[in-house]
């Protein structure tokens, strides 16, 4: 599977995160990807622990994904 492109994954895990009143910035979106190195399983899988975390109305930050 080739690597999911940032934009797009920011776009929609910007969409998946409002369903949960939260917002992701750009920067947070960038070090998951980063972090998991393109590979979208782990993208999404730090995603599902970072939703785990956060309450409605929080804004994930880049440092929350550290």
């Amino acid at each position: 599977m080739d690597p999911i492109n940032a934009n797009d994954f920011h776009k929609f895990t910007q969409k998946k995160f409002v369903i949960g009143q939260n917002v992701m910035a750009r920067k947070a979106a960038q070090a998951i990807m980063e972090t998991s190195e393109g590979i979208t399983e782990d993208a999404f899988q730090l995603c599902s622990s970072i939703w785990n975390i956060t309450e409605a109305g929080d804004e994930i930050e880049e440092k929350t994904t550290a």
